[in-house]
């Protein structure tokens, strides 16, 4: 598993908070790979299993959709910075 801490200080100047990002080992399920992309500190926790035709495809896909949605997770939360930052793919 891989895993990321990041530090999200919100727009409106409340404390800021530790946000993690995670990418869980690659898994063989029938004829694919998956792997899981969480993201959790935020209101609601975020969580999708990503799959891929081998393992690299399955860690890459989910390593590229976590700054997809951290962008999401930051607007939904009104707005911030997150430190290290992280550029979307």
């Amino acid at each position: 598993m891989l895993e990321l801490k990041l530090t999200f200080s919100p727009a409106d100047g409340s404390a800021p908070r530790i946000i993690t990002a995670r990418i869980g080992d690659p898994e063989h399920t029938g004829d694919a790979w998956s792997s899981l992309a969480e993201v959790s500190g935020f209101a609601q926790p975020w969580s999708q299993r990503i799959y891929g035709v081998d393992w690299p495809q399955a860690a890459e896909l989910a390593a590229q959709i976590i700054p997809v949605y951290l962008d999401r997770l930051v607007a939904q939360a009104g707005g911030g910075t997150l430190d290290p930052p992280i550029a979307r793919p």
